[in-house]
């Protein structure tokens, strides 16, 4: 008899993966962790290359839709350039990632604990097998 499939798990000793985490309060519980950290990481683009976070699109442009399918949106029009990006959590998809490079000459890093890929996803984008707190 052959058991169910292979659960994946994070090699980070701290990050769980979401079909690790045991029920709704631990998933909510890493949101909130999660958000904390980006937040810091924005408050430390802001304060570092001038970069201002927002999570709403401007009423001057419409949105772009990049990556496997076009499952990412993202705010136009183009940012000036240079422009740089992180991504977290890329699991096996890095479709924007590469996207962002090609299309939008960006710049950019890639992390995720739970996966291993080439450390050049791209020319301009380089992948990390660390979590998004270690930055």
């Amino acid at each position: 008899m052959e058991d169910g499939p292979t659960q994946r798990k994070s090699k980070h000793p701290k990050w769980k993966l979401w079909e690790e985490m045991k029920d709704e309060d631990e998933r909510n519980k890493a949101i909130e962790d999660i958000g904390v950290y980006i937040a810091n990481i924005a408050k430390n683009m802001t304060d570092v290359v001038g970069i201002k976070y927002s999570h709403k699109c401007g009423t001057n442009g419409g949105i772009t839709t990049l990556g496997l399918e076009g499952a990412h949106f993202l705010c136009e029009p183009k940012p000036i350039q240079p422009c740089f990006f992180l991504s977290a959590g890329i699991r096996d998809d890095t479709t924007m990632d590469i996207a962002l490079a090609d299309q939008w000459g960006c710049r950019g890093i890639a992390v995720d604990p739970s996966i291993d890929h080439n450390s050049h996803l791209h020319p301009l984008v380089t992948f990390h097998n660390i979590a998004l707190n270690t930055i």
